[in-house]
């Protein structure tokens, strides 16, 4: 656990290293339990086996002994009956002996499984505590580790407004020359017009007055600029105005003259369709003259009687 500059403590790398060699200690531990405990299980069901299998070994030999038995008590045999007795003594003797040995391991099995259990419940409890632990660890990493995040937030924070102080602090030196370079030269504007400004008070109050002067003028010439943009559309208004009225005057005057045509010409179809009428007939009466008479007239000839009689026509 270190320290920074502003106070957050946090883990160092050595710390942190002894934190991961801890939880592998841990799980190394964890397999030892489990590998003792399945090996112990095993040798259990080993046990059980062996104990039946010795079970039926006896209930076997104690049925063929009946068995027996009974044939030699048939057979009236005495001294068979005395070594089958001593044969079932002694038998009975390593019944008792095995039976005696198997209460014992069995005995010591259930203290052993006693002690497991313990040693269970004892892992259990150091399990939990060791994760309670972790968690906890974790938790104060967590929690250091945001601190340290805030802690460095506000560092850069801090560098942020301290990069904005230093640059307002170069613009206001900048500024500060510039106005003591405008002080240096209104003060000698004011020693080189002794006559006219006696102090630089003076000359910013010239300068005021003259700014308002030619802000007044730029004021006022826009306006007159307005007024000669309104007029001068006035003006192209007017011209367009006229020149609409001169066009459609003359497009009166010209569709007066059409209708005028219109009415000669009219009367000129009206001429040239009399004409045909008359140059039919006239046709008409020289076929008949030629077919009485037998003589040749020439047709131009009568065409051009025709045309110089209505001579009036063609003018």
């Amino acid at each position: 656990m270190t320290k920074d500059l502003h106070g957050a403590t946090f883990l160092t790398e050595d710390k942190q290293n002894d934190v991961n060699q801890a939880l592998e200690s841990y799980r190394d531990v964890i397999f030892v339990y489990l590998f003792t405990f399945v090996n112990f299980f095993s040798k259990y069901q080993i046990i059980t086996i062996r104990e039946k299998e010795i079970n039926k070994t006896i209930d076997y030999n104690t049925r063929k002994l009946r068995l027996f038995t009974t044939c030699l008590l048939q057979r009236n045999s005495s001294k068979i009956s005395l070594q089958l007795d001593e044969q079932l003594l002694e038998m009975k003797c390593k019944t008792d002996q095995t039976i005696d040995a198997l209460k014992k391991r069995e005995h010591d099995f259930k203290q052993k499984q006693e002690q497991f259990h313990r040693q269970v419940q004892q892992f259990q409890k150091y399990v939990l505590e060791s994760e309670q632990k972790r968690q906890l660890k974790n938790q104060q990493i967590d929690e250091e580790k945001k601190q340290l995040h805030a802690k460095q937030k506000m560092i850069e924070e801090k560098q942020k407004e301290q990069e904005d102080i230093k640059t307002q602090s170069k613009t206001l030196v900048e500024e500060l020359k510039s106005l003591r370079q405008y002080q240096n030269y209104l003060t000698e504007v004011a020693q080189s017009t002794e006559s006219q400004y006696s102090t630089v008070d003076d000359v910013l109050q010239r300068y005021c007055i003259l700014q308002e002067t030619r802000s007044s003028l730029i004021e006022s010439n826009n306006k007159k600029q307005e007024h000669v943009e309104i007029y001068s559309k006035k003006f192209h208004k007017f011209l367009k105005d006229k020149q609409n009225w001169h066009v459609f005057a003359v497009h009166e005057i010209l569709w007066q003259e059409l209708l005028v045509k219109n009415i000669t010409l009219a009367q000129c179809l009206k001429s040239f369709d009399e004409i045909t009428k008359e140059s039919h007939t006239i046709e008409e009466n020289l076929h008949k003259f030629q077919n009485e008479n037998n003589e040749t007239v020439d047709f131009s000839f009568l065409l051009l009687k025709i045309f110089l009689k209505n001579e009036s026509w063609i003018l």
